[in-house]
């Protein structure tokens, strides 16, 4: 199977486009979800501003959630779905990374379900009840896409009290719409560029390395890793920044969520997802910039046991990465992981565990 999402709206402008496509929906009452509390500066807000005013225009009202926090928690859920009935919401917005899109999941999944009222019950996948459609539209807006959760039918909510990360794998929680604007990017910190960067890449490499991968999710995953490998840097350290780098960036961020969102992920995320359980407050892509490089190396350990075909991935990781043209999978998995790390260090990420604060 491929999933990828109904409609997306890409490139410079796209935020410009959407409040026509909410409108054309039949939207009047929105739920907009968004994580305005962590974000650090007023150009960041003005993004919600400007999307409201988007639906204001479009003669949409917007009820706005803003307490999502830097990891989705079930509280945050639980909260935005009491704010859906009590406003009697027709549509859902989520506005930032991949929390808000993944509360707003969560939510639109529960919202006037029948048999379902907690986000306990559709852990797994396909575990939404049996021939539930989700009663109202969702449209996501990315801020810096690096989860790529606008795109995917994948939420990552975690549980504090137990703390446990809950994972919702279902084709019916994807975003109706996804909104991804480059110019919203120009608006972001150099360090969350960065990091949405190598969190895509890591997306891409594990997809590409997945059991469940196919030629379609591998010439999506293979062309994300060149358009992030080739383009990073400078979008993230030209000064001013580099627009054409972001808008290669902000397409490999796309074809690396909708590779993954059909082959899945790996070791990487799993660790992420794991510590982002225990210790509420850190970025899981940060954790990502810190495990990949070792987790490859594993991989490509693992692969050059196994048989030619496994080994051989390596080689044409490597190429999409920039190495020399090599022939040998252990000189092949021996630069892509060093490439990874260079990376990591050039745009100036987490390289321990200790320096984001995860020591025990």
């Amino acid at each position: 199977s491929f999933f990828a999402p109904p409609f997306s709206l890409l490139g410079q402008g796209a935020l410009q486009r959407l409040g026509n496509v909410v409108s054309e929906s039949g939207a009047k009452r929105c739920l907009v979800v968004s994580q305005t509390k962590h974000l650090r500066d007023e150009d960041e807000k003005d993004v919600l501003k400007r999307l409201c005013k988007e639906l204001f225009d479009a003669g949409t009202d917007a009820f706005i959630f803003s307490d999502v926090e830097l990891n989705a928690t079930t509280e945050n859920v639980a909260a935005a779905l009491l704010m859906a009935y009590e406003y009697d919401v027709d549509s859902i917005i989520s506005a930032g990374g991949g929390s808000a899109h993944d509360v707003a999941k969560a939510v639109r999944a529960l919202y006037r379900n029948p048999e379902q009222d907690a986000v306990q019950e559709l852990v797994g996948v396909d575990e939404i009840a049996a021939g539930w459609i989700p009663a109202v539209p969702h449209f996501a807006v990315s801020t810096c896409m690096g989860a790529c959760s606008a795109l995917t039918r994948l939420a990552v909510i975690t549980d504090p009290l137990h703390q446990e990360t809950l994972e919702i794998v279902d084709w019916r929680i994807t975003p109706s719409v996804s909104c991804d604007d480059t110019l919203l990017m120009l608006e972001q910190p150099r360090e969350i560029i960065a990091a949405a960067g190598v969190e895509s890449l890591a997306h891409a490499c594990e997809a590409f390395l997945s059991n469940a991968s196919t030629p379609v999710t591998d010439a999506n995953a293979l062309h994300a890793i060149r358009l992030l490998s080739s383009y990073l840097r400078a979008a993230v350290t030209s000064t001013p920044k580099d627009t054409k780098a972001l808008d290669m960036i902000n397409y490999g961020m796309f074809l690396a969520g909708v590779s993954f969102n059909s082959a899945g992920l790996g070791l990487s995320h799993a660790i992420a997802n794991a510590l982002c359980a225990k210790y509420i407050n850190l970025l899981s892509s940060e954790l990502l910039a810190v495990m990949l490089p070792h987790v490859l190396e594993f991989y490509g350990e693992q692969s050059e046991e196994m048989n030619d075909d496994a080994a051989e991935l390596f080689v044409d990781l490597a190429e999409a990465m920039g190495c020399p043209k090599t022939s040998s999978p252990a000189s092949a998995v021996k630069c892509v992981v060093q490439s990874v790390a260079r990376l990591v260090s050039d745009v100036e990420l987490p390289q321990t565990l200790s320096e984001v604060n995860a020591r025990q």
